[in-house]
């Protein structure tokens, strides 16, 4: 789209970014005078696999009802000359957790704010995982804050519209983001709720030491990842109390058996951390 697109029943203002696969706009709903956010599937990537699948995971995102996970209030399409694009509708979120985290002294959260935000990410997680459904690209750029500081979970369901794109494309690549990747998932292996809880780890771990656990080009991060051959937790140890750094190890076992098997789990553990 050269030009901001119209959309019945919302004043589209401006663009707020773009993703692998969507665009997403600031608009206004005329009828209730509220910003909402706006997604579009990406113009090249109008594809009937794209198109079912996108529209497929937008309508399951919808039904999750948690004040940790981003609110959707509509889900369809509209007509553009000759081609249908499908979008989404949500809540409108200003601040990343990565925007935050430039912002933050040392590029780190205290251990207090770091396991608030940590602990809502597995809230959210935790009742997405009970209906069955997988984030699969948790990362700073996917948890936001509202107004009163609540942080939320945004784009599920993304990282399996990149799925249905890498098979058309063939890239030999798995959906997600390498730097947050669990390693089954960088080694393209079937995948479930542990990964999920790995990737909640990796963004512990940057939130506690300032800096990303995996950092390089996307193949050498990929690399790293697949064979865990990440360095040691040591450098998180000064000054961080025991119980907690056991809770960052722990997460991030290469083996998804030897990680939590719950974010309920993980969550209790850290809950102790708060109040030890």
């Amino acid at each position: 789209m050269t030009q901001l697109p119209k959309m019945p029943g919302f004043k589209i203002v401006g663009m707020l970014g773009k993703g692998g696969v969507a665009t997403v706009y600031k608009g206004i709903d005329i009828e209730l005078n509220r910003k909402v956010a706006i997604k579009f599937l990406t113009p090249d990537f109008r594809q009937p696999l794209i198109e079912a699948r996108f529209a497929k995971e937008a309508q399951l995102a919808a039904n999750l009802y948690h004040s940790n996970i981003v609110s959707i209030f509509d889900v369809g399409y509209i007509i553009e000359g000759d081609q249908s694009i499908n979008y989404i509708v949500m809540e409108f979120l200003e601040e990343t957790l990565k925007t935050r985290l430039k912002k933050a002294p040392g590029f780190r959260l205290t251990p207090g704010t770091a396991l608030g935000v940590a602990g809502a990410v597995l809230k959210g997680l935790t009742h997405a995982h009970k209906e069955k459904i997988l984030h699969r690209d948790i990362k700073p750029e996917n948890v936001m804050f509202r107004g009163d500081g609540t942080p939320v979970i945004m784009d599920f369901g993304i990282a399996r519209v990149m799925d249905a794109l890498t098979q058309l494309t063939r890239t030999g690549m798995t959906a997600g983001t390498p730097e947050y990747m669990s390693p089954e998932q960088a080694l393209g292996n079937i995948i479930d709720h542990r990964s999920d809880i790995f990737s909640t780890g990796i963004i512990l771990y940057e939130l506690l030491a300032g800096r990303q656990m995996f950092e390089g080009e996307t193949m050498h991060i990929y690399s790293l990842v697949r064979e865990a051959r990440y360095e040691p937790l040591d450098n998180l140890k000064p000054g961080l109390p025991e119980k907690l750094y056991r809770v960052v190890d722990r997460a991030l076992a290469k083996e998804p058996d030897d990680r939590y098997q719950t974010c309920g789990e993980m969550l209790a553990d850290l809950e102790e951390c708060i109040f030890e």
